[in-house]
C-alpha cells in the first residue's frame, strides 16, 4: 500500500534506535521499511519516497557535546535529545530548506547564540526545547519560528 509523507514521517519518528544498535560505524539496519544508515554519532532514516531521499536524523543518549556536523541539509525532522550539548551555535542548522521540526529536548542547553536559527530557510519550523538549562531568551531569538515548548 502507498504511504504519504506524514505517514512515513510518523513511522520514522517511531523508529527510536538505541546506542547499542545504532552507533556502530557504517552499520545498516532495517527501520520500518526505511534504511537506517549509522555513521558514528549520527543516525539517518532514508526513504526513496522523498525527492531528497532523507526524511529524519536522530541522535539520542550518545553524550555528544555539540550538534553533529554530519546532519544532511535535506532532512525534514531532526531529533537530538538526551545529550550533553550546552550551546547551540550560530550555523549549527544552516541551509536546511526542508527542516520543519527540530527537537532539542533533554540536553543541557544553557546558551543559544544569536542567529542560531536565522539561516534555516524553512518557513514553518517547530522547535522543542523542553528540559534544558536556558536562563536567558532574547526577543528575536525565535523570530519567524513556532516554538512548541520551552
Amino acid at each position: 500500500f502507498e504511504m504519504g509523507f506524514k505517514d512515513i514521517l510518523i513511522l520514522v519518528t517511531l523508529c527510536m534506535i538505541t546506542n547499542s544498535t545504532c552507533c556502530e560505524e557504517q552499520k545498516v539496519v532495517a527501520c520500518l521499511r526505511q534504511n537506517m544508515t549509522c555513521l558514528k554519532s549520527l543516525c539517518s532514516c532514508t526513504s526513496n519516497n522523498f525527492n531528497s531521499g532523507i526524511a529524519y536524523s536522530h541522535v539520542t543518549c550518545l553524550e555528544v557535546t555539540e550538534v553533529p556536523k554530519e546532519i544532511p541539509n535535506e532532512v525534514y525532522t531532526i531529533t537530538i535529545t538526551g545529550n550533553n550539548i550546552t550551546t547551540i551555535k550560530s550555523g549549527d542548522f544552516n541551509n536546511m530548506p526542508n527542516l520543519n521540526t527540530l527537537s532539542l529536548n533533554d540536553n543541557k542547553i544553557e546558551v543559544i547564540e544569536p542567529g542560531s536559527f536565522a539561516n534555516i530557510t524553512g518557513s514553518n519550523l517547530n522547535i522543542h526545547l523542553e528540559n534544558n538549562s536556558l536562563s536567558r531568551i532574547t526577543s528575536n531569538m525565535f523570530r519567524d519560528i513556532s516554538l512548541v515548548a520551552l
